[in-house]
């Protein structure tokens, strides 16, 4: 999920970079993004504990409710404009950011809900986030917060319900654009998000609800945020670049899948796979 982060990163500031694609522009977006998760990690892990700390089984509407709450409280300290709809009962969020001169739109869209969860499959409470230096498979010690450096090893492990699947890229966007709005960098493209409270509805329910998503813009690139892992690098890269793109409504495509058939690396498991393929983990090298 770095190459998410990447993308992202680049899409947004390379037309504002040098008004057109290049090595320069990546680089520049990139550079942007890595600062700021070396001067700011410990705000954006804080802030990505607290949305894992919410439930988030989606047919629990209450606890929904509050996880649409936090975002939207996120999305509006951004200049966002946003609404939330209903599809199934279950919350959607659709929100939007223009900026100046930008001609093209990127669409990005996630999902915040998860299914229901056994805590007695768990080896930690799945709504506590548990950072662990290592992999559980490997028995790595859990670590206490109160003892964390403001700077994790990259190969220690955060561990909790929706970790990589899909609360990562929600924390990912928030995090890029706060990386280039501190480097002075405008995106080259208009930011429309949607944000799922019950992935499984969207295709039954939710298109009708949808039309305020539709842009002016001839330019559009789609991107599915649905994986694990998402790293704050490739979002920025990718958001400053969009302006680049010359073709309609291009597809930007899924990155990273989850495993099927497999248990959670969060639960009770020697299954020895990485964190990548687990929605139920975050490792810190995934945020370079």
């Amino acid at each position: 999920m770095r190459l998410f982060f990447v993308l992202l990163i680049t899409f947004l500031a390379t037309g504002s970079v040098e008004r057109a694609y290049g090595k320069a522009a990546v680089d520049a977006a990139v550079a942007a993004a890595r600062a700021h998760v070396a001067a700011k990690e410990r705000a954006i892990v804080d802030d990505f504990r607290a949305l894992l700390a919410l439930p988030n089984v989606s047919t629990n509407l209450g606890d929904m409710a509050r996880n649409a709450d936090w975002i939207e409280a996120r999305l509006a300290a951004r200049d966002f404009s946003y609404e939330r709809v209903s599809a199934g009962n279950a919350p959607y969020i659709l929100a939007e950011r223009t900026f100046p001169g930008a001609e093209r739109t990127l669409l990005i869209y996630a999902h915040f809900d998860g299914q229901p969860v056994d805590p007695s499959e768990w080896a930690t409470p799945p709504f506590t986030p548990t950072l662990r230096a290592g992999s559980l498979e490997n028995d790595a010690a859990i670590v206490p917060w109160a003892d964390a450096p403001a700077r994790l090893d990259p190969e220690w492990r955060i561990y909790g319900r929706s970790a990589g699947d899909d609360k990562a890229p929600v924390i990912a966007v928030f995090a890029a654009l706060d990386a280039l709005a501190a480097a002075g960098i405008t995106p080259s493209v208009n930011v429309k998000l949607i944000l799922m409270g019950r992935r499984s509805s969207v295709r039954r329910r939710l298109p009708g609800s949808l039309q305020s998503t539709r842009t002016s813009s001839t330019q559009t690139s789609c991107c599915s945020a649905t994986a694990p892992c998402t790293s704050p690098a490739a979002v920025s890269s990718s958001l400053a670049c969009a302006g680049a793109r010359r073709s309609n409504s291009r597809p930007m495509g899924r990155i990273g899948r989850s495993t099927p058939g497999t248990t959670a690396a969060g639960r009770r498991t020697r299954t020895r796979r990485s964190c990548a393929s687990s929605p139920d983990c975050m490792t810190r090298r995934a945020m370079s």
